[in-house]
């Protein structure tokens, strides 16, 4: 009998660590698992973003007491405008008008870059401004990009 339970303590104890060591590869490096989603419309498209623990696991890690991130934001920026160009006909006359840096995950972040337009004729539409994710590899996120149906 004493066996018994000293085999079924030993087969929980493995079945547990196996789950844990799966769970651990799962998400490397500590992570805890990271899904967001974020949608705007501009000139009558939609842009969604949708970011996971998969998308960000091979990014650099950071944390806030080791000083400034692995990619500057100056360079967070620029390939945001760079981005920024290849989603929208006329990108002249926007600006930066705030940028963010969001916690993902454990040590992992990424940027959110919001332009606005300061001149006339930016869109053929009123417009809250156009957003642009940068990893800190500096990989822009790619938006899903889908036509809005006319309300008319």
């Amino acid at each position: 009998m004493r066996f018994q339970s000293i085999l079924t303590i030993l087969v929980c104890l493995f079945a547990t660590s196996f789950v844990l060591a799966q769970a651990n590869s799962e998400f490397p490096d500590g992570l805890r698992g990271f899904s967001m989603s974020s949608s705007f419309q501009f000139d009558g498209k939609e842009y969604r973003y949708e970011l996971n623990t998969d998308a960000i696991k091979d990014t650099p890690s950071w944390n806030v007491s080791d000083g400034e991130p692995p990619l500057p934001i100056v360079r967070a920026v620029d390939i945001a405008k760079a981005q920024l160009k290849k989603l929208i006909k006329k990108t002249k006359g926007w600006d930066v008008d705030f940028v963010n840096l969001h916690q993902a995950d454990r040590k992992k972040w990424y940027y959110e870059i919001h332009f606005t337009c300061i001149e006339i004729g930016c869109s053929d539409k009123a417009t809250g401004g156009f957003t642009i994710l940068v990893k800190l590899d500096g990989s822009p996120v790619e938006p899903k990009v889908t036509k809005v149906p006319n309300r008319s």
